[in-house]
């Protein structure tokens, strides 16, 4: 290689570097030249035994004046459970909900931790949410796709999840109606 494609290689590296450290630190919802940011990872192992079956999803999205979302799920047939969780902070209010299912047995435990967010609190720290969570990108990224499940519900109109995690078998969360309309989809 040149010089100069050593140069912009170099460059490029250093600028993806900085993002991540950003993303990392969480710095990037707070810059005033980030609008929104948006990642989705998914990872599927199959087998024809079920208990060698691996399948993850993970969903982070970052928008403006700190607000922060993440959604993950993930299926283990090896260590037999299921886990689903979403994340959500408001600058420096952070609620996240998890649940582990065991795959065997069927018995669900579930994780509650907040970060400056009073039990008192709660219902205001949703509220905060629903206002703020329009500063977040748009995703038609279904939960249901981790059960080999087909998306549920109506592509109009796209609904903020509350945050609580649901065993029903199709989303990672229950949800509430919104007026929100939903990016189209072919």
């Amino acid at each position: 290689m040149s010089k100069m494609q050593n140069n912009l290689m170099r460059e490029m590296t250093r600028h993806f570097d900085e993002m991540e450290r950003g993303m990392q630190e969480g710095k990037l919802s707070e810059d005033k030249n980030v609008r929104m940011f948006s990642s989705k990872f998914m990872q599927h192992f199959n087998s024809a035994d079920p208990k060698q079956n691996y399948k993850r999803m993970l969903q982070h999205k970052v928008g403006r004046g700190g607000v922060v979302e993440t959604k993950s799920a993930e299926q283990d047939g090896q260590k037999g459970v299921e886990r689903m969780g979403i994340r959500r902070q408001v600058r420096d209010r952070v609620a996240e909900v998890e649940k582990t299912r065991d795959m065997r047995t069927g018995q669900i435990e579930e994780r509650r931790q907040t970060r400056n967010v009073a039990d008192d609190d709660f219902s205001a720290f949703e509220k905060e949410w629903d206002f703020a969570s329009k500063l977040l990108p748009p995703s038609d990224f279904s939960f249901a796709r981790i059960r080999g499940l087909p998306p549920s519900g109506n592509r109009k109109t796209r609904v903020p999840p509350r945050l609580t995690v649901e065993w029903d078998g199709s989303s990672v969360a229950s949800s509430t109606p919104s007026s929100r309309p939903a990016p189209h989809h072919r």
